[in-house]
């Protein structure tokens, strides 16, 4: 065979869904041809004591480099061999092929066809589900005076003074007290309960949330001073799993009551640089339309999710599935470490926290891939505006730092890419409820 005509020949083989082994033979011509390549370029520039560079005889030479050359040749024709590869695959490969192990100790050999293989995995394959004319409801929204005015008195809140008053405890007010519990017998607490168990000169706020449960009941009404035994019980879902569920007695003193005092509304606009009570009163307004607004596209987003990938069960890349299903294992045991959940109870656990794991990064999978495609469909990018917001936000974050530092940095943790992705995956959700078929309802239809 003419070297001119020898070509690479590339055999797909489907180890498993989303999964291939690209099978690769590298005809002896054209490795012969590769090989000869780079023995020219090492001849070109080798020096040996006594011969000038590019001058060292070929038995010399071979001694001297013949390994090398064999290595380097190899590796070109292996790199051959998987551009040939992957080009009809380019726009489908996730992550980075890698060579076969079963083929990794391939070597150039003189008239011998190189073969080996690299693995690769693929994007799902799946028939797009219908997205345009989805029933979603879309529920109205009146923001009343009445609204206005308990959303200004939340703002007062904010702006809140506590002072120290005589009076008995009402509700809202907050207490500097001590506190002990009793501990039954048997019951180990951690030490990340210390500041629940007992406290001198704790801070105790008779509202939700409430820091021990039911204190905004058994503290009303105290003055001072006085003292008060009381048992608590604390949820069956508290984050602290040894006091998950159980009753304590407490002793209390109350040492200090310090009141709510808000500002009247005089006081406020002079703090929030508003012009007028009326003024506030339209800023207020709109912001809480604004807040409902949010409220509706969320609840027909979930809707349009909901109805979307109901069903939807295609295979996923094995890798990628893999590591989705990690990062939520080590989520979820991270947060029952926070939680102070004991390690055999987690351990006990561990099974059914992966099976669900599996699943959710099963399904968030899943509507990656569809959204990815509806995007594509849609014609849906990342716009030169989204490009201006992304820089300015992080030039805001680089402080004194050098941008191009603060960028490789994001870069390499997937940040950037997420705000891309993010950004896109917004616009597409925006894009089906404008496609939906909206019926309108009010709070009550519900």
């Amino acid at each position: 065979m003419d070297s001119t005509t020898a070509k690479i020949k590339v055999t797909p083989v489907e180890l498993e869904p989303c999964s291939l082994k690209l099978e690769i033979e590298v005809p002896a011509e054209v490795a012969k041809k590769t090989y000869s390549k780079v023995l020219r370029d090492v001849a070109a520039k080798a020096a040996l004591p006594g011969f000038r560079q590019g001058k060292v005889p070929q038995a010399m030479l071979m001694r001297n480099f013949g390994p090398r050359i064999v290595a380097e040749a190899t590796e070109q024709c292996i790199n051959q061999g998987y551009r040939e590869a992957i080009t009809p695959y380019k726009e489908k490969i996730i992550g980075e092929p890698q060579l076969d192990p079963e083929t990794a100790n391939v070597m150039y050999k003189d008239g011998e066809d190189m073969k080996f293989a690299i693995l690769v995995e693929t994007t799902p394959t799946f028939d797009l589900p219908e997205y345009k004319k989805i029933p979603i409801t879309r529920e109205s929204f009146t923001v009343t005076d009445d609204d206005v005015e308990k959303s200004i008195e939340e703002l007062k809140g904010a702006f809140s003074n506590f002072e120290d008053v005589e009076r008995p405890t009402q509700k809202d007010d907050i207490l500097i007290a001590d506190y002990s519990a009793t501990i039954p017998e048997g019951v180990t607490v951690p030490d990340a309960a210390e500041n629940y168990i007992k406290k001198t000169e704790g801070w105790l706020a008779l509202r939700e949330p409430e820091f021990l449960p039911g204190i905004s009941t058994v503290l009303l009404g105290l003055k001072p001073g006085e003292e008060k035994d009381a048992t608590l019980t604390f949820p069956a879902d508290f984050r602290i799993a040894e006091l998950a569920g159980k009753s304590l007695p407490y002793h209390f003193k109350i040492r200090t009551i310090k009141a709510q005092v808000k500002p009247d509304l005089d006081t406020l606009i002079e703090r929030l640089k508003v012009e007028s009570v009326d003024k506030l009163r339209e800023l207020t307004k709109r912001r809480l339309e604004f807040q409902a607004e949010g409220q509706q596209r969320r609840k027909m987003a979930d809707q349009i999710q909901a109805k979307l990938f109901a069903g939807l069960n295609f295979a996923l890349p094995p890798s990628m599935l893999s590591n989705a299903k990690s990062n939520i294992v080590n989520a979820r045991l991270q947060e029952e470490k926070r939680k102070g959940t004991p390690a055999d109870e987690v351990k006990q656990n561990l099974e059914k926290i992966q099976v669900e794991a599996e699943k959710e990064a099963a399904n968030d999978l899943r509507m990656f891939f569809v959204l990815q495609e509806i995007a594509k469909a849609e014609q849906i990018k990342f716009t030169a505006e989204d490009s201006t917001e992304l820089f300015r936000n992080i030039q805001e974050q680089a402080g004194d730092r050098p941008i191009k530092n603060v960028i490789r940095e994001k870069q390499d943790s997937g940040e950037i890419n997420n705000f891309i992705q993010n950004r896109i995956f917004d616009r597409v959700i925006q894009k089906l409820i404008e496609l939906a078929d909206v019926t309108d309802i009010t709070p009550a239809q519900v």
